[in-house]
């Protein structure tokens, strides 16, 4: 997965520019496995939007990610009367 993410024009940033530090990329791998194992146990989830996913500096005072807004699309059940 960290090659994946390193081939990305967001990766550079997320590393730390022009003195900034760098964002916790652990979050980020964390965050992208809890969301493969949701659309595993919920195969009726058809979208998800994260927007912004904040990333932060890792520190032990938080996780270092937040999720602003999420939308989520489920697949419509026919019920059968």
């Amino acid at each position: 997965m960290h090659r994946n993410l390193m081939k990305t024009k967001i990766y550079k940033i997320l590393k730390g520019v022009r003195g900034e530090p760098s964002s916790d990329l652990g979050a980020v791998y964390y965050v992208l496995i809890q969301l493969s194992q949701l659309f595993i146990d919920f195969p009726e989830i058809v979208e998800l939007d994260i927007n912004p996913l904040l990333l932060f500096e890792k520190t032990a005072n938080h996780d270092g990610y937040s999720a602003v807004d999420i939308k989520m699309t489920i697949k419509s059940l026919k019920i059968e009367h």
